[in-house]
């Protein structure tokens, strides 16, 4: 995604900005100008935002939204999720069938190293 890109949707951090405390805050969206969200958020803190209104004249704004909004309300490809496991084993437990574990089992027997 660019700077110029129209996008509905863009995942930014909130920026330490002066304003009127527990009214609103800037997140920085990567655009030529911050976007004033509706809320206030503790800086430092990543946030998915659906754009509103990109003709300000100072800043842009828009609203925070659920990371799953851009996929759900508009098919958008919004990246992947991350979680720790507490071992590659549960990892595997979870991610591949029993059937899956056996060709993997019997690939590494019939491995030549």
């Amino acid at each position: 995604m660019k700077v110029d890109d129209d996008m509905p949707y863009r995942e930014g951090v909130v920026v330490d900005r002066p304003v009127k405390k527990g009214v609103v805050s800037f997140v920085n969206v990567g655009m030529r100008k911050e976007v004033r969200i509706d809320r206030s958020i503790k800086p430092g803190v990543r946030v998915t935002v659906k754009m509103v209104d990109t003709s300000g004249a100072k800043f842009y704004s828009g609203t925070v939204v659920s990371p799953s909004a851009p996929r759900t309300e508009q098919g958008l490809y919004w990246g992947y999720n991350v979680r720790v496991a507490p071992s590659l084993g549960q990892c595997l437990r979870r991610v591949l069938t029993k059937r899956a574990m056996m060709s993997l089992w019997e690939l590494q027997k019939e491995a030549p190293w």
